[in-house]
């Protein structure tokens, strides 16, 4: 049985808010060996125009790292961007931890 309140609660309606895009929130990839590999992808709900990201539902997309590499011309171009910017990237660490 409800009982009345003297002071009732009124809360304010909350505009609607539209999430045309994705923002990835975490991208490994785990490559142990030359045969072993998972690339992982975790994506939530996203507003480019706002910048606000979803509390939303998170949607993972989990492979085969060298499976997919082999059979998605994207994914090998990326994997070897990834691997061609690691002597790069060392570098910069090393400036950074020199400069500190």
């Amino acid at each position: 049985m409800a009982i009345t309140n003297k002071s009732p609660l009124t809360v304010p309606a909350i505009a609607a808010k539209e999430y045309p895009h994705i923002w990835l929130r975490t991208i490994k990839v785990l490559t142990p060996s030359a045969e072993r590999g998972t690339i992982e992808i975790q994506s939530r709900p996203y507003n480019g125009e706002t910048g606000e990201i979803a509390d939303g539902p998170t949607e993972t997309i989990s492979c085969s790292a060298w499976e997919a590499a082999a059979n998605v011309p994207e994914v090998a171009l990326a994997m070897g961007a990834i691997f061609a910017a690691v002597p790069a990237l060392e570098k910069w660490v090393a400036e950074q931890e020199e400069a500190e």
